[in-house]
């Protein structure tokens, strides 16, 4: 917390020349105005330091949390209120991608869901699926959502566009991510 108005002020007269110094009291008011005026900007400047300093990160991101998004390729939800936001991009920010049911239960929890909520399912067909160089002429291609590269992101209700879409973006290019709310 940085100091007050008041208190950069008092330094600021402690700074003055003793000549100066000696003749400074509230009986010479352009002086007093002019050093309260400057205390009370630098406690202002003070203050927005340390708001600049919380921009820098996406989870605490305020101001610039539409920046962040642009950055990240996110578009928030007409609805999404700014802690979903600010959850959704520090997700984004800290991602590196992939598929492991470890690392998208790892996304959701960094998106607010409490440990354990979330499942990730990896579902495997009666039939394996049709790969080239491996399967033939006449091998059955697998259906619905059972095929090597797919998974299911299972997570309490209510329905969550948001997590939604960043888990399909952060998902490799060859897997189909499908998502159950219960």
């Amino acid at each position: 917390m940085g100091m007050t108005a008041t208190e950069y002020a008092d330094r600021l007269i402690g700074l003055l020349p003793p000549s100066i110094r000696g003749l400074y009291s509230r009986a010479h008011a352009t002086l007093s105005d002019f050093v309260d005026a400057l205390g009370a900007e630098w406690a202002r400047l003070d203050a927005r330091t340390d708001d600049a300093l919380n921009e820098m990160f996406p989870g605490a991101a305020t101001e610039t949390i539409a920046t962040w998004e642009t950055m990240l390729g996110i578009v928030p939800a007409s609805a999404a209120t700014l802690a979903e936001r600010q959850a959704a991009v520090a997700a984004k920010w800290r991602a590196r991608g992939g598929c492991a049911p470890a690392y998208i239960k790892g996304v959701a929890e960094a998106f607010g869901y409490v440990v354990g909520d979330v499942d990730v399912i990896e579902p495997a067909s009666d039939e394996p699926a049709f790969r080239a160089g491996v399967g033939r002429c006449g091998d059955a291609i697998g259906g619905g959502y059972a095929h090597a590269h797919s998974f299911v992101v299972v997570y309490p209700l209510p329905v969550n566009a948001t997590l939604e879409a960043l888990i399909t973006e952060i998902a490799p290019a060859h897997t189909w991510p499908y998502f159950l709310a219960v």
